[in-house]
């Protein structure tokens, strides 16, 4: 019989203890992981990098939140609860 492979992940102290739902930040990480592996070290902790990543995704939510803010105006408010854009 085929053993099966079982796999951990650690969390650090310092990170658990602010999160109350431990299982819930495991299941967003596990279904984000495809996106996750493809990050690269380099790119996340060059300072320069991360500034220019960050003004460019400022810029794609400023012109998402006009036009979300268009819409609601247009169309009026229905059921519209907290930020729905993420």
């Amino acid at each position: 019989m085929k053993k099966k492979q079982t796999f951990n992940i650690h969390l650090p102290d310092t990170i658990s203890e602010q999160i109350r739902d431990i299982e819930n930040v495991v299941d967003h990480f596990l279904s984000n992981y495809k996106y996750l592996e493809n990050l690269e070290l380099d790119d996340l902790t060059n300072e320069e990098n991360l500034e220019k990543e960050f003004n460019r995704l400022s810029e794609d939510f400023n012109l998402i939140s006009q036009s979300y803010g268009k819409l609601r105006q247009e169309n009026g408010v229905l059921n519209f609860h907290g930020n729905e854009l993420f």
